[in-house]
Parts: C-alpha cells; sequence; structure tokens
C-alpha cells in the first residue's frame, strides 16, 4: 500500500495540482498553498501545460523524488511491522478495508 503523503501525490511526475490534490484528498483552497510550499521547499516545480495555456503541471524536483523514496522506505518497514504483528492474513484484511475506506478511484 503506497504512502499517501503530499510529495507522494506528484510521484508520476505530470499531474495537474487538481489531480494531486485529489489524490490526497484535500479541497481546492488548500491546493495553492501545499504547491507553493513544496516549491518554496525544493521539492516541486510548476510548467505551463503544453497542452492548455491556462493549466500548469506539477511534478517532483531531484529533492523531491529522494524524499518520495525515503517516505516510501520508510512507509514499506511500517508496513512489514503491522503485518508482522497482525499475522498475514489480518494485514490482507486490514488493507482492503483501508483501500474501501479511502476510494482508491482516479477522479471522473
Amino acid at each position: 500500500m503506497p504512502a499517501r503523503l503530499p510529495c507522494c501525490a506528484l510521484q508520476i511526475g505530470r499531474v495537474s495540482p487538481r489531480l494531486a490534490t485529489y489524490r490526497i484528498k484535500i479541497v481546492d483552497l488548500e491546493q495553492a498553498g501545499l504547491i507553493r510550499h513544496l516549491e518554496r521547499c525544493g521539492y516541486a516545480e510548476c510548467r505551463p501545460d503544453p497542452n492548455d495555456k491556462r493549466a500548469r503541471r506539477v511534478r517532483l524536483t531531484a529533492m523531491g523524488r529522494q524524499l518520495e523514496a525515503a517516505i516510501r522506505k520508510h512507509a514499506r518497514a511500517a508496513e512489514k511491522e503491522l503485518e508482522h504483528q497482525l499475522g498475514p492474513a489480518r494485514f490482507r484484511e486490514l488493507l482492503t478495508t483501508l483501500r474501501k475506506m479511502n476510494g482508491l478511484s482516479e477522479p471522473p
């Protein structure tokens, strides 16, 4: 189960701010502030969308990709510890429940 943190929402590299914020379940009002913060910290950059001059695309910088890798490493370690404590069957049940609760589908 991938970590659901802000920089991980941008993992694919060239997503719209709207899709990025949908993936981490924040409202549009928070979107601009979050992206500006990630830019100021050097984790993300915004560029014009080549297909739509009114839009922009957000992607992780090299530093953002390094942070994402570290987050994923720690998330995997935490998942392994949970699986060890719960056992494989209960852990799979937990993942199924969390995925249902999170609604992992993309926006229409």
